[in-house]
């Protein structure tokens, strides 16, 4: 099942330029809103439950 995965490292992340991350549910608030904090996102797209959901976090 992994031979088809590829994985960045949190280095390779975080020296990219863009980062873009897409994320739907509030079940993700919580993942969300950690990679919004350690600064591995440039770009967000949510749905607006979830863009709700982090403005309360």
């Amino acid at each position: 099942p992994h031979d088809r995965l590829i994985a960045a490292t949190l280095d390779d992340l975080r020296s990219a330029r863009k980062r873009f991350l897409a994320v739907c549910g509030v079940d993700r608030c919580d993942a969300t809103h950690a990679a919004l904090n350690a600064g591995l996102v440039t770009h967000l797209c949510v749905d607006h439950a979830l863009a709700r959901a982090l403005l309360d976090c």
